[in-house]
């Protein structure tokens, strides 16, 4: 159960960072100058996944919360 919390904690993180990538780069595309792309929708999904990123963090930090308590139990 735990490693299965801890992979969705992982995954979320990379997506989260894959998104992070992709925004940034068509936020830089934006300010070409033969570009009249908007810079607001990459900018919100730059904020959206930097949220993505850490709410991940955050669970994982209790996979491994839940983790360390398990072991304390059968200790």
């Amino acid at each position: 159960m735990v490693d299965s919390i801890m992979a969705a904690g992982l995954q979320g993180v990379q997506r989260g960072l894959e998104g992070a990538a992709r925004h940034a780069s068509e936020l830089s595309q934006s300010f070409s100058a033969d570009s009249a792309r908007d810079p607001v929708e990459p900018i919100v999904g730059l904020k959206l996944d930097q949220l993505q990123v850490q709410a991940s963090a955050k669970v994982i930090a209790v996979a491994d919360s839940l983790s360390g308590s398990l072991l304390d139990i059968l200790a």
